[in-house]
């Protein structure tokens, strides 16, 4: 405007008088002086006196058009847009020229409610000036408005092809497809914006933003980076790195950024959310969560915070009050991805599979790609028993755009669980993968792994992966830790606290009942703590009754726990969890007693540093050193008794009688199965002909379990003809019942039965094992060894083919055992509950004793 004022005193300033029909006569330097002493107020907000000027102007001489122009403006400031069109319609009348006279003619047509009209003064004013940028814009901007926006976009497309060279209309260009969510056109054009003016941060920014946008942050990462290296000032760039980084898994180079973000802008909230899901990514959950609490009550009405606090809630075990907010999330925006996503991630910790199913498939619905919708209704679907659907699933999340190897757990375990090996041929070196994770991501996947740990290196490996977790949880409660522990008196009772999400009609609560039933009650005060309350569960009914003390933990945060069992003064705390299904070990690293011990439901070192033993016996004890991180805690004879069992008689013939050939089974987990465990029972097979093997299992209602299962014995050599499979839930037939349709059971390794080898053995069958250094490979071992079957653990794979074929071909050992097994169990330690009982209470009280707490 300043511009065109002075190009207009240059032209005053080479006329000689006004113009004809003045009212009288004055001068050109009057009408300059005039007109920019107006243009000045105008310019500093003194619109009163700009107008009496412009007006004072044209009573003096009427064809000056900037006045009318500028006079013009001024009306549709005020919102008086057809006063406008009038004035700026005499303007141009007057002078056609500037391109600024028609952009607002434009603009005051278009707010007169006359857009048609305002397009075709745009279209004039572009013909009439082909090169001109901002006149493009302004036609783009106004058909966009009025939805005409394949016009618009061609507009734009027609000044970048006038103007190839000029970064800005490439810019213009990537806004409007971004702001229609066409972001690969966004993205081709803000890339030309970059080749075009590379040292334009601003334009950077944009780019990166929308790679990260469409998933492609490595590509963003190699965009953002060389301005934020050397030191951009822009915090949207900082904050974009920031985030993809983040994406990446690159935690301390996103915080970094995201610090620097902050630091160049202080009061964008959203940097400060952003910086915190970093935090609730490296585990540092509760420094997440106060973040979160504090911009939640800054900016209550902000959806996008009220669904990140709502999933630290998750994370820090209260899903139940997550659902209601992400509900009301979802009330006011239907087509949120994350929230629907993170709404089935609450149902299932509360173990409501159905619920997050829908969750999921409501956001696929809104985001068909989104991986991790993808990704979480696979592993639903998996827990729902849908083990077809789910192996479907998790192939399809392979060819996700935003799949990348370090997202392979979900799908590592379901293709673990379904026998799909050449699926997990195709994720790569697995342990591999495990180190590009972030730590607090391995839980779900780190038990399934046990399989891969076959060796004492391949378990010290394991152990370290173990080990990281370990030091992501420690550090998370190191961040608000309990106060250190008091030294209190001696006492005459130890109190023992039973932490487990199994304490239930699981195998770990049966296996606990011959215990809980007869603990020495003078010495010994047992607490149970379990996350899931089942009152109609009649396993946990009678624990509840067995116990001093039964504490819900539902709804409660790790820390909430952990100064729970401070409170209660437990004296030795066992966790019987580890990395299985609800598990609360993290609570065991804010050291809530004296002395945490790992025991019974995981057969492997926990990750932390303050359990402080593993209670083993000397069989399952790792022969070398550096297999797990607790001490081992030995008890005199087994570490475990066998549960109560179902009066089912043991058959009094053979199945080999019955059939004319011999049938091999196992009741083990398919998870439990590797390559090299099929292959050997398939040489076994193959040494005794006409042998059957039978795998009974609910699972096997899975056709691609079944499928791959017997795809893998075909490359052995063995006819899929003489497989077998079983759901006896579904037939309604007690599981130690199907044992009499089996001859002899031949163990799974490297992780061996343990249940399953009991309730074999219990029903007279024999189990071959083989055996290794580390707990999950000797847990068989510690049962055959104590009933006299110490022949049938083995040390080598060919060692177990040899020793289960031999014993397959001799009928009479096999009908010996059938006819004595049982009895031989029944006078073992494993039902000397009394004894075991006593064993366990001595052992804790020697080991009190030892701390000086009795």
């Amino acid at each position: 405007m300043a511009a065109r004022v002075q190009r207009k005193a240059r032209k005053l300033q080479g006329r000689g008088n006004g113009p004809a029909g003045s009212i009288a006569p004055v001068s050109d330097g009057q009408i300059l002086a005039l007109l920019t002493e107006g243009h000045k107020a105008h310019l500093s907000g003194d619109v009163e006196f700009a107008e009496q000027r412009y007006r004072q102007v044209l009573s003096l001489r009427p064809d000056v058009a900037d006045a009318y122009h500028l006079l013009g403006v001024i009306h549709l400031k005020r919102g008086e847009a057809e006063k406008a069109v009038e004035l700026l319609a005499r303007a141009i009348a007057i002078d056609p020229k500037p391109e600024q006279f028609h952009t607002n003619y434009g603009a005051a047509l278009h707010h007169a409610g006359r857009s048609e009209e305002a397009i075709e003064v745009y279209r004039r004013a572009v013909a009439r000036s082909p090169d001109s940028i901002d006149t493009y814009k302004n036609l783009s901007v106004l058909l966009n408005s009025q939805g005409k926006v394949e016009e618009a976009v061609e507009v734009l497309h027609e000044a970048a092809r006038r103007n190839p060279g000029a970064a800005r209309v490439h810019k213009l260009l990537g806004n409007l497809y971004l702001q229609h969510n066409n972001l690969e056109e966004a993205a081709e054009s803000y890339r030309k914006c970059v080749e075009i003016d590379p040292s334009n941060d601003v334009m950077r920014s944009d780019f990166g933003y929308v790679l990260g946008k469409l998933g492609r942050h490595q590509e963003a990462v190699d965009v953002l980076m060389p301005a934020y290296q050397r030191g951009t000032e822009l915090p949207d760039l900082c904050n974009n790195l920031g985030n993809s980084l983040r994406h990446l898994d690159r935690l301390d180079e996103a915080e970094e950024a995201l610090s620097r973000a902050i630091e160049l802008d202080p009061k964008r909230w959203q940097f400060e959310s952003n910086i915190a899901g970093v935090y609730f990514q490296q585990g540092r959950v509760n420094k997440a969560l106060e973040t979160f609490e504090r911009l939640y009550r800054e900016h209550p009405d902000e959806l996008t915070t009220m669904t990140d606090l709502a999933i630290c809630y998750v994370r820090t075990g209260r899903a139940g009050q997550a659902i209601p907010m992400f509900k009301k999330v979802l009330e006011k925006r239907p087509d949120d991805v994350k929230a629907w996503n993170s709404l089935g991630v609450a149902y299932g910790a509360l173990l409501y599979h159905k619920e997050a199913e829908d969750a999921y498939r409501m956001a696929l619905k809104y985001a068909p790609k989104d991986f991790h919708a993808n990704d979480n209704l696979a592993i639903t679907l998996k827990a729902l028993n849908k083990y077809d659907e789910a192996n479907l699933a998790a192939h399809a999340t392979l060819a996700l755009p935003d799949y990348r190897p370090s997202r392979f757990l979900n799908t590592f375990q379901i293709f673990h669980n379904t026998c799909d090996y050449d699926g997990m041929r195709q994720l790569g070196d697995i342990e591999a993968l495990c180190e590009q994770v972030a730590p607090l991501t391995l839980t779900g996947a780190i038990f399934d792994m046990m399989v891969h740990a076959d060796t004492p290196e391949s378990t010290r490996r394991l152990v370290a992966l173990h080990r990281k977790w370990g030091m992501a949880i420690e550090r998370q409660a190191a961040e608000r830790p309990l106060p250190p522990l008091e030294r209190r008196p001696p006492r005459r009772k130890l109190r023992i606290g039973f932490l487990s999400s199994d304490l239930r009609s699981h195998a770990v609560g049966r296996h606990l009942m011959p215990l809980l039933r007869n603990y020495d009650r003078d010495r010994l005060e047992i607490y149970g703590y379990t996350p899931w309350d089942y009152p109609n569960d009649p396993n946990q009914r009678e624990i509840m009754r067995l116990v001093a003390a039964f504490r819900p933990l539902s709804n409660m945060r790790v820390r909430e726990i952990a100064e729970l069992i401070r409170r209660d003064e437990i004296d030795i705390l066992f966790d019987f969890n580890g990395h299985t299904l609800g598990s609360k070990a993290e609570a065991l690293a804010y050291r809530p007693a004296p002395i945490q011990i790992s025991w019974l439901g995981y057969p492997f070192s926990s990750g932390l540093k303050d359990v402080d033993y593993f209670l083993l016996d000397d069989r399952i004890c790792p022969s070398e050193s550096g297999l797990m991180l607790e001490k081992p805690l030995l008890m005199p004879e087994s570490w475990v008794a066998f549960a109560e069992y179902p009066d089912v008689p043991v058959a009094d013939t053979l199945p080999v009688e019955v059939n004319g050939y011999i049938t091999f089974g196992t009741l083990n987990n398919p998870y439990k199965y590797t390559p090299q465990t099929i292959a050997a029972w398939a040489r076994v097979m193959k040494n005794v002909p006409k042998s059957r093997m039978i795998f009974v299992r609910p699972e096997v209602k899975s056709r691609v379990l079944c499928v791959n299962i017997a795809k893998e014995f075909r490359r052995h050599g063995v006819d899929p003809e003489r497989l077998f499979f079983f759901d006896n839930q579904t037939q309604k037939v007690n599981f130690v019942d199907c044992y009499n349709q089996i001859d002899m059971t031949l163990d799974t390794f490297p992780v061996t039965g343990g249940t399953t080898t009991c309730d074999a053995t219990w029903m007279g069958v024999p189990v071959v094992t083989r055996v290794g250094q580390a707990i999950h490979q000797r847990i068989s071992y510690g049962i055959l060894d104590r009933i006299g079957l110490g022949e049938l653990c083995t040390w080598t794979i060919d060692e177990f083919v040899e020793r289960a074929s031999a014993l397959a071909h001799s009928t009479d050992d096999l009908k010996f055992l059938r006819q004595n097994l049982r009895d031989s169990v029944q006078s073992s330690i494993f039902f000397d509950w009394p004894r075991h009982a006593q064993q366990f209470s001595d052992t804790m009280w020697s080991l009190a004793k030892q701390h000086g707490l009795v």
